[in-house]
């Protein structure tokens, strides 16, 4: 689910009244062709997804690959199918999918994007700034081509381009908490602490439901030594979503900072 935040915009469709029930029992009538099947399980893909069923999910949408290019949805679907393999670490089957997705349909702005996460990730940093490239030229009004490509450029320590794209992102989205945290971290380690600040108190604004602004806000607070605001943060990320492991180390840690403190 980490990875999904991440994305603001996407060019395929969302079915928003769509249920598992009623696709479900669509699938089981007969005569169904392969285009409407494939058409049926990619929609059904994107309900499980929605309800972070991300296992049955990517199964769906495996299925859905598998009823023929002439479907309305294909590209979405080698899509989403190219998405599922890199997060399981089948980094040449992604890349495989995600260039067929994109030579399906080259203006959609989000395959370039997955792309160049991708050849990042596989440590092809000439590779990434193409496919990032390609994606502004899709559509430059795309605020998540900037912020991925700020994170690729926090990563990288190269500060002036990532504040740049990550002030494009925040410019172009609605209310997104995520960049101004990116902002935020990159802000601090280039040494501009009141501006980090800032851009992170922003962030947890933005978007209090969010785990990871509370998380990191935290972060930066106990770094500057505000032990009960930093508590507050990690106590809000775990009230978030009880789930997120790295406000429980936080936490742990913090824990362990005061009583070493108060022995001294």
């Amino acid at each position: 689910n980490s990875y999904f935040v991440n994305f603001q915009q996407t060019s395929a469709p969302s079915f928003p009244e769509d249920t598992e029930t009623d696709l479900s029992a669509k699938l089981k009538e007969e005569g169904v062709s392969d285009e409407e099947r494939g058409s049926l399980l990619y929609r059904k893909g994107l309900v499980l997804k929605r309800k972070k069923k991300f296992a049955a999910a990517a199964k769906a949408f495996e299925e859905a690959s598998g009823c023929g290019e002439s479907q309305e949805y294909y590209a979405d679907v080698i899509n989403e199918c190219g998405t599922f393999k890199h997060l399981m670490g089948d980094l040449a089957g992604a890349k495989e999918l995600l260039l067929k997705s994109a030579e399906v349909r080259p203006e959609s702005s989000n395959v370039w994007v997955k792309l160049g996460g991708l050849a990042f990730d596989s440590e092809d940093r000439e590779g990434a700034l193409a496919h990032f490239t390609k994606a502004v030229e899709a559509n430059a009004d795309d605020p998540d081509v900037y912020y991925h490509r700020g994170q690729m450029y926090l990563i990288m320590e190269k500060y002036d381009e990532c504040l740049a794209d990550l002030r494009q992102c925040i410019e172009k989205s609605e209310p997104f908490g995520l960049a101004h945290m990116q902002l935020g971290i990159a802000l601090y380690r280039q040494g501009s602490k009141e501006e980090a600040l800032a851009a992170l108190k922003k962030a947890v604004e933005v978007s209090p439901k969010v785990p990871q602004v509370h998380n990191y806000y935290g972060e930066v607070l106990l770094a500057e030594g505000k032990v009960e605001d930093a508590a507050t943060q990690f106590e809000q990320s775990i009230s978030v979503d009880s789930s997120f492991p790295d406000a429980y180390v936080n936490k742990g840690q913090l824990a362990v900072h005061t009583k070493v403190s108060a022995r001294a």
